[in-house]
């Protein structure tokens, strides 16, 4: 498991660790079947403020 922090989208935090699948799966022997990548941006929440969190998911 990878966290990547600092990234401002989901498609960048999601670039970020299909880079990093694929070098552990070249470099470890792991076949492509056995890696999945998944990134969720909560963005940010206010509780109290009326406001439902921001969530969304990129699976690779």
């Amino acid at each position: 498991m990878k966290t990547i922090r600092s990234s401002r989208a989901v498609d960048d935090a999601a670039r970020k660790l299909c880079t990093v699948a694929r070098e552990k799966r070249e470099f470890s022997g792991i076949s492509l079947d056995d890696i999945s990548t998944i990134v969720v941006d909560v963005g940010e929440y206010t509780p109290g403020a009326g406001d439902a969190p921001a969530c969304s998911c990129v699976v690779q």
